[in-house]
């Protein structure tokens, strides 16, 4: 449930599918004129190894709250990118009608952007666009390791297929099974229940009543009708339904697919609301959907991430994937988040303390006890930080990891306890000298007053 991870949210909101979960009307989205370059986040270099940026990383880690990814994916040329700038209102990711994948790995829009920009409230998590490369290029394997990290943190995946025919239920599930794939990587079947967001399939250029396109392509076949005559063809149907009941297991709402027109013009306009108006009006009804998903945070583990989680997982889910591990264990991973985390709340707190305690050096000699105060006061500031930064990795941390933040505890406590008796010292040092140079002065000056009285008695 997401509820326990919704305490930002309206009383009584609600995120099933088809209820009013208290949504601003979302109106077409005015591109940016002048757009900044998406980053380039995940690369899989062809020794199997995920390459990842560190800038894509810190835009992620500077981001405390909730975080809610968005990724698309597909084949080669299918307009995913041109897609995700739409419902951006941005071009920040490149387009091209190449050949080959114009986009390499794992692309993340410049700014985590805002859920009020698909209608939901300002409260709910930030938004990452993600922008996959084209599937198909590299092969099944390469295309498994680079979509799994991305599938693991993805509130919501867009699958966008090209369909100016209607769809075809073989090609598209195709395309899925690089999700199930992704899905085998945890071992045990009942851990990858809800394990990955909401699914939308995209069916572009296609005209077909979006109900019978969802029909023709989840709805489960019979493998033993009449119609079916051949093993051959027994065993597709079946390969196919197993597919269909992975997906429904792996995904956490049941999938929703969408028919977008076909563009009369050769080139799709740079800006989508030039755009003929179905297709216009269709990707607002896209985003206005995703609205409703987006309210409430994507939970891993059944603990919701933050972004700093998301960067903290990353590297993980990439040592696991280069080791050659068969088998991804999500809370395995999330405790590993969770040390990252209580570790990183630590140093952090003392680099804080520490800049808090050089201002306060340079204020010495004070008063013993307004110098105690002062940072016994600091001290109960970070303990109380520390608290709190570090309570959604407690939530269900268990016993492992109230051992971690007990010895975290204590290592704090010891790295702030020593500048602090560093401190006294140095104003004590200081009030002695201080009361030694008054001493010398004070004796200096009798001394003169004394001589003088001597010289005028004389």
């Amino acid at each position: 449930s997401t509820e326990a991870h919704m305490p930002e949210l309206a009383k009584g909101t609600s995120v099933d599918e088809g209820t009013d979960v208290g949504l601003t009307e979302v109106p077409a989205v005015a591109c940016d004129p002048q757009p900044r370059s998406s980053i380039a986040w995940l690369l899989l270099r062809q020794e199997g190894r995920l390459e990842i940026n560190e800038e894509a990383q810190e835009a992620f880690r500077s981001e405390r709250g909730y975080v809610n990814p968005v990724m698309i994916c597909g084949r080669l040329r299918t307009g995913k990118s041109y897609l995700m700038n739409a419902l951006l209102g941005s071009a920040c990711f490149g387009v091209s009608s190449q050949a080959r994948s114009f986009t390499q790995g794992a692309r993340l829009a410049p700014e985590l952007a805002s859920a009020e920009l698909f209608g939901a409230s300002r409260e709910a998590p930030k938004v990452a666009l993600l922008d996959l490369e084209g599937q198909g290029d590299k092969g099944l394997a390469q295309d498994v390791k680079l979509a799994t990290p991305l599938l693991l943190i993805s509130k919501v995946v867009i699958l966008v297929e090209l369909c100016p025919t209607g769809p075809s239920k073989e090609s598209i599930l195709e395309s899925l099974q690089v999700m199930m794939q992704a899905a085998r990587y945890v071992s045990e079947r009942q851990k990858r229940k809800d394990l990955f967001g909401c699914l939308h399939i995209v069916l572009r250029d296609c005209a077909n009543d979006e109900a019978e396109c969802r029909d023709i392509i989840f709805s489960l076949e019979d493998a033993d009708s009449k119609s079916v005559r051949t093993d051959e063809h027994a065993e597709a149907i079946r390969r196919r339904n197993l597919i269909r009941s992975e997906i429904s297991l792996a995904f956490e709402a049941e999938p929703k697919v969408w028919c977008l027109p076909k563009l009369p013009q050769n080139e799709a306009p740079p800006d989508y609301r030039n755009a003929i108006p179905p297709f216009v009006a269709k990707v607002d009804e896209l985003r206005a959907a995703l609205g409703s998903q987006l309210s409430a945070p994507k939970l891993l583990d059944d603990r919701p991430l933050t972004g700093s989680a998301v960067a903290d997982l990353m590297p993980v889910v990439a040592a696991e994937l280069r080791s050659g591990a068969t088998a991804l264990n999500p809370p395995t991973l999330m405790d590993r988040v969770g040390e990252a985390e209580i570790r990183r709340a630590a140093e952090e707190i003392i680099a804080r303390v520490d800049a808090q305690l050089s201002l306060l050096e340079a204020r010495l000699p004070l008063e013993l006890v307004g110098l105690q105060h002062e940072l016994a006061s600091a001290r109960a500031r970070a303990r109380e930080e520390f608290g709190n930064r570090i309570r959604g990795a407690m939530a269900a941390g268990g016993d492992t990891m109230e051992a971690l933040v007990r010895e975290v505890e204590a290592t704090l406590a010891n790295r702030l306890d020593l500048p602090g008796e560093r401190l006294l010292r140095r104003n004590g040092d200081l009030l002695i000298g201080r009361s030694q140079a008054v001493e010398k002065e004070f004796v200096t000056r009798a001394h003169r007053h004394f001589n003088e009285l001597t010289s005028t008695l004389e």
